[in-house]
């Protein structure tokens, strides 16, 4: 969706060519890998240079992207332009960081051999042109047997085939799981604030306080001298995250793992716990800089990992038990798991009413739901779904970003 144009209450100081230039030049090779490594560096330089690329705006581009063919430049284009400008002073510099950052092959191969000077000596100081809607971006080397077979080919922006939105993160490799992790990131950012509808001051936010305004300019005779300037307030929420870690998700772990260590390492009021035949807090594990480091810890600490389940014994040790005194007026549980269980289902479901009366919400995710032939069948899934308010997939990237949407809406 576009948004509208913003009026910026002073001029941004002007940004160079050679300051663009240097800022996309500054992007490390291995953060553009896929489409989402490339869309994820792309605005991190915008906001490097002052444009607002927040978590919500690249959400939505996430979003926009399943209505729009990728391959064409132009359409591309204008759906990263509508989520990411904001005001024209912004559109600029856009155009100058699309135009270097979203290279076509073939462009950056002439600029190394020193073709095309002349148009870019004329292009250094001036506004990009609008990217002409007929270039396409996809590298097809299916017909072109001008390379050597031994000839690097140089890395593209994106192609179709990269695009990992669809693909079930049991199928995922070790290397695509571990580029997911800046959007599990970006998605846990969103969710560890919840905006209020009241207002506190902020003398560097944009929005002006009128009425404070006039009050605080009365001394000077009703003429405005100073702006009072204010922002809505930002409330914490509690995420409690359980985790399924037996047998039957086994296929899931590597996205699992990257999933709660992200969650941890972003919340700041988050607490994690994994279960099978029994339950375990991991919240203090996971908080190392390094992934090996919490997954060495969790690893000497978690001896049930893989087991089996018995989901009504463990959710009954942890509200009995390590859940007393985590549960404030907002707090989240969010239980990831394919309900197969081998329990009491007469435990587990008044395990689940207890949980119904602490929580503020209840999210079931199911990897096995974004399946088109699943049905809930299971005992367990049967008995625990009356007591959960969300029940959603989360095998996939495009399930991953309408959690993170979803999240967002129940904590505003």
């Amino acid at each position: 969706m576009a948004r509208p144009f913003r009026e910026l209450s002073s001029p941004r100081p002007k940004i160079t060519p050679a300051q663009i230039q240097k800022a996309v030049e500054e992007v490390e090779p291995g953060e553009r890998s896929g489409m989402l490594g490339n869309l994820l560096a792309f605005c991190r330089v915008l906001r490097d240079l002052g444009l607002d690329s927040t978590a919500g705006r690249i959400l939505d581009i996430c979003r926009s992207l399943e209505h729009i063919d990728i391959c064409n430049r132009a359409q591309f284009y204008y759906a990263l332009r509508a989520n990411l400008v904001s005001s024209h002073e912004d559109m600029e510099v856009f155009e100058q960081v699309f135009s270097l950052f979203w290279r076509l092959p073939e462009e950056e191969e002439a600029e190394n051999q020193g073709a095309g000077k002349k148009e870019s000596e004329e292009e250094g100081d001036e506004c990009c042109e609008q990217m002409p809607p007929k270039q396409v971006f996809v590298e097809d080397n299916s017909e072109n047997g001008s390379k050597d077979e031994g000839e690097e080919i140089s890395s593209v922006a994106y192609s179709a085939e990269e695009v990992l939105f669809n693909k079930d993160f049991s199928i995922f490799t070790s290397d695509e799981v571990t580029s997911i992790r800046e959007v599990i990131s970006q998605i846990a950012k969103r969710l560890s604030t919840r905006m209020s509808r009241r207002k506190k001051a902020d003398s560097k936010a944009r929005e002006i306080d009128l009425r404070r305004t006039f009050r605080k300019n009365m001394k000077y005779g009703g003429e405005i001298i100073e702006l009072a300037r204010r922002k809505k307030r930002i409330k914490k929420t509690k995420v409690i995250l359980l985790c399924d870690v037996s047998g039957s998700m086994d296929c899931y772990s590597k996205f699992l793992v990257q999933f709660i260590f992200g969650l941890q390492n972003e919340l700041t009021n988050v607490e994690t716990f994994v279960f099978s035949t029994s339950i375990t807090r991991v919240s203090h594990l996971l908080e190392r800089r390094s992934l090996d480091d919490a997954l060495a810890e969790v690893g000497k600490i978690v001896n049930h990992w893989s087991g089996g389940t018995n989901i009504g014994a463990s959710f009954n040790v942890f509200n009995e038990g390590l859940g007393k005194g985590m549960f404030s007026g907002k707090t989240i549980v969010m239980i990831f798991s394919d309900g197969w269980d081998r329990g009491d289902t007469k435990l587990l479901e008044a395990e689940m009413k207890k949980l119904r009366k602490r929580a503020f919400r209840i999210l079931w995710l199911n990897p096995l739901l974004g399946s088109s032939s699943y049905q809930p069948l299971c005992e367990g899934i049967k008995t625990a779904l009356p007591y959960v308010d969300l029940f959603m997939p989360l095998n996939n990237l495009e399930s991953l970003v309408t959690l993170g949407a979803t999240l967002d809406s129940f904590t505003r």
